[in-house]
C-alpha cells in the first residue's frame, strides 16, 4: 500500500485467472494491519509501507523480511501488524 492523503483504510481486489486476489489495509493508534488473500497455487511478494521492519508481525510471529523489503506467501490468508 501507498499511505498518504489522510487515509485510514483502504481495500482492493483483483480478479486473477488464478482466482480473487485481495488486499485491505487500516490505520489506527500509530499501527496499521495489512490483510491479503492470495489465491490458490499461487505466490505474492508483499511490501510493507514502515521504516520499523522489526515490527512486523503475522499471526504474532515475526516477519523475516528479503534483502528488497518484501516478504514471500504462497496462497492463503494474511494478516500483518506493524507499528508505523
Amino acid at each position: 500500500p501507498q499511505l498518504g492523503g489522510g487515509l485510514t483504510y483502504a481495500k482492493g481486489s483483483l480478479q486473477t485467472n488464478y482466482g480473487l486476489l485481495v488486499s485491505s489495509w487500516k490505520i489506527e493508534n500509530g499501527k496499521m494491519s495489512l490483510e491479503v488473500e492470495i489465491p490458490a497455487n499461487t505466490t505474492a511478494k508483499v511490501y510493507f509501507p514502515t521504516e520499523k521492519q522489526q515490527s512486523i508481525t503475522e499471526s504474532d510471529t515475526n516477519v523475516k523480511l528479503e534483502q528488497d523489503g518484501s516478504y514471500n506467501v504462497g496462497s492463503g490468508k494474511y494478516v500483518f501488524l506493524m507499528d508505523l
